[in-house]
């Protein structure tokens, strides 16, 4: 039986499927933890501490659980697609932005579900901020992502980008013709070489 080799770019698309998966097990795993205990994880900077969030983001939205869960629906179909997009169009670098927040999203579209509310468990005390949790955490780093990616492709368009792809495919295309021209010279001056001694033992053979 012959097994199909997986190419690079499906390779990179279970590899960043496989980071978004294991984002989802690291959060649901330290809510599992962290549920109903509260502890300084380091002095004045970070505590644990268990809080019941009925909101969306860092507890920002607090609303109706059933609304909640349809918006989330909604922007998990909006994400995927997304993605689905980006992994065609082989832009990996946005596809993994969008996979962060997916993830996220996700990690926290699950906690509604089982328990009816988003565990929150990270404090930071070293100024006022909402208890979140690592799913907001990606989530943010995700937004951050897309919107540098985006900003990036205001400043440089993707035309100039294609261009010094291009060019540098060029570069390399022309390196590759030296090489093989010089190849073909030092095969032909060894042919010539061997083309000389032939006649040489040839012509010692007559006489």
């Amino acid at each position: 039986m012959k097994t199909k080799k997986i190419n690079g770019t499906t390779k990179k698309k279970i590899i960043l499927l496989l980071i978004g998966v294991v984002f989802i097990v690291i959060d649901q795993v330290a809510k599992f933890l962290f549920t109903g205990k509260s502890f300084t994880l380091i002095t004045n900077v970070l505590n644990i501490n268990y809080f019941q969030n009925n909101g969306i983001l860092f507890g920002i939205f607090d609303g109706d659980l059933l609304v909640i869960m349809a918006v989330t629906a909604v922007i998990l179909g909006f994400l995927v697609k997304a993605i689905i997009h980006y992994f065609n169009e082989k832009k990996f670098i946005y596809a993994t932005s969008l996979i962060l927040v997916l993830a996220g999203v996700f990690s926290n579209f699950i906690d509604r579900i089982l328990r009816g509310y988003v565990v929150d468990y990270l404090n930071i005390t070293l100024f006022s901020f909402p208890i979140f949790n690592i799913a907001d955490l990606i989530i943010t780093i995700g937004i951050i992502m897309l919107f540098i990616l985006l900003v990036r492709d205001l400043i440089s368009p993707e035309k100039r980008r294609k261009e010094k792809k291009t060019k540098k495919l060029k570069k390399k295309e022309q390196a590759m013709k030296m090489k093989v021209n010089k190849m073909e010279q030092e095969l032909d001056s060894k042919i010539e070489q061997i083309v000389k001694e032939e006649e040489k033992k040839n012509n010692k053979q007559k006489r």
